[in-house]
C-alpha cells in the first residue's frame, strides 16, 4: 500500500469532486444516447459486442467488461433483446453456453451513434489542452488499475469489505462492526 501526502479529509473532497464531475458527465451524455434510443450501459454492450464480432461473447465475460454481476447482466441483456439489439444463441461448440451478438438493429445503433458519441466526447474534452488530456488519461487509468485490484483483493476475499473497517485516523482497523448489528450492553 502506498504513502499518501494528502489527509483523508482532502482524499474525500477530492473523491466528492471526482463522483460529481463523473455524474455531470453521464447527465450531459443521456442526452445525446436518448436520441438514439440507448443509455451509456447499452452503448457499451454494443461496444463491447462490435469488439467480440463475429464470435461474440459469452454473457460472464460482458459483466466483466462492464463491472457488473451476471445477474444485473442478465436483466440488461432480455431489455436489449427486447429491444431488438442482440441476440442470446446457443455456442456452436458447447451446447450449454450462450453467445451473445449484435442484431443488424444493433449494429446499425451502434455506429450510427459512435461517430456522434466520439464528437460529443471531443467537446466535452475540449476545455483540457492535449498535455492535459494526456495526464487525465494515464492518471484515469492508473487509478481504474488500483480500483480493480482492489476490488479483485476484495472479492477474493484477501481484503474485509468495507463495513468490516473501522477508519482511525488515517489507517483502517481490522476490527468488525457491522451495520445495524445488534450491541450487547457493557456489563
Amino acid at each position: 500500500m502506498r504513502l499518501h501526502s494528502v489527509s483523508g479529509e482532502e482524499s474525500a473532497a477530492i473523491v466528492a469532486e471526482f463522483l460529481r464531475t463523473a455524474h455531470l458527465m453521464r447527465c450531459l451524455l443521456s442526452s445525446h444516447f436518448a436520441a438514439f434510443g440507448l443509455t451509456d450501459t447499452w452503448f457499451t454492450v454494443l461496444e463491447v459486442l462490435g469488439r467480440s464480432a463475429p464470435d461474440g461473447c459469452s454473457q460472464a465475460e460482458l459483466a466483466l467488461a462492464l463491472g457488473q454481476s451476471e445477474s444485473s447482466v442478465s436483466t440488461l441483456i432480455e431489455r436489449m433483446r427486447s429491444h431488438g439489439l442482440l441476440y442470446r444463441l446457443r455456442s456452436n461448440s458447447d451446447r450449454r453456453r450462450h453467445v451473445l451478438i449484435s442484431t443488424e438493429q444493433g449494429q446499425t445503433t451502434y455506429s450510427a451513434v459512435r461517430e456522434y458519441h466520439h464528437q460529443r466526447a471531443a467537446h466535452l474534452l475540449s476545455g483540457l489542452c492535449a498535455n492535459e488530456l494526456g495526464t487525465f488519461s494515464e492518471l484515469l487509468n492508473r487509478l481504474g488499475t488500483e480500483l480493480a485490484q482492489i476490488k479483485s483483493s476484495r472479492d477474493a476475499g484477501d481484503m474485509p469489505d468495507d463495513a468490516a473497517l473501522v477508519m482511525s485516523d488515517s489507517k483502517p482497523s481490522r476490527e468488525t462492526v457491522r451495520p445495524n448489528a445488534q450491541r450487547k450492553p457493557a456489563a
